[in-house]
């Protein structure tokens, strides 16, 4: 929580402790709450086999991260496959800047 604190002060004092004093867990319900109505990949019958590998390709300049794009078989479904994709498709907007592409 102390590292936690430094980025988001103030949060030490907001975590809920039981009566021994340890982090209770918060679990949050994506798809009903109405900040995110989110979820996460979940392919229906024939689509792994027909879109998968393409969610994280560019269009032109228009260019596609979030967990749905990382690798199925890396962290596809997971907030690490978010993060790794957001990685990846600013290191591919970079390239192309720095190429003269965009």
């Amino acid at each position: 929580m102390a590292d936690l604190n430094r980025v988001y002060p103030g949060a030490a004092q907001k975590v809920t402790r039981d009566t021994s004093g340890r982090i209770l867990a918060h679990l949050e319900h994506w798809p009903s709450n109405p900040g995110t109505l989110g979820s996460y990949t979940a392919y229906r019958p024939g689509q792994f086999t027909s879109i998968a590998g393409n969610e994280g390709k560019s269009v032109g300049n228009l260019f596609f991260a979030g967990e749905h794009t990382n690798s199925f078989y890396w962290w596809q479904g997971y907030m690490e496959g978010g993060a790794l994709s957001g990685k990846d498709a600013a290191a591919a907007i970079l390239a192309q800047v720095k190429s003269g592409e965009l």
